[in-house]
């Protein structure tokens, strides 16, 4: 079975409806909802913090929150970050060659490398969709 791993980017365009890409991350949601989801703890760090600055809101972004990782009916799946993870991740960040990439996009990048199974990132981000080709 596919792994879906979603990087942060599509969940603050979706939570955010003046964003440019609000539409776009939506769809992307809704085409995989019923699909094996999952992110890491950096992710869920990202996506807290971006959040929380771009809004000032900081109800607003617990319930997001809740509702996308931390509620019983959680959108979505966090995934522990394991050493190996880590590691990878980090080696990734200190080794590229854009400059570009966040450490939890790098860690997207390490987390589909060290998977066993078929994962598919979904991502808005330009720079790492260049990293995935």
């Amino acid at each position: 079975m596919k792994k879906i791993v979603i990087d942060s980017c599509v969940f603050v365009a979706a939570a955010l409806k003046k964003d440019s890409q609000h539409q776009e991350a939506v769809k992307l949601l809704n085409k995989f909802k019923s699909e094996n989801k999952w992110v890491n703890p950096l992710i869920v760090s990202e996506v807290a913090t971006v959040l929380l600055l771009k809004t000032k809101q900081t109800q607003f972004v617990s319930t997001m929150l809740d509702d996308l990782f931390f509620s019983n009916s959680a959108f979505i799946k966090i995934e522990k970050l394991t050493k190996k993870l880590w590691l990878d991740s980090y080696d990734i960040f200190c080794h590229q060659n854009s400059h570009k990439l966040s450490f939890a996009d790098c860690s997207l990048l390490a987390q589909a490398k060290v998977d066993q199974q078929e994962v598919e990132i979904l991502t808005l981000d330009e720079d790492l969709l260049k990293e995935l080709n």
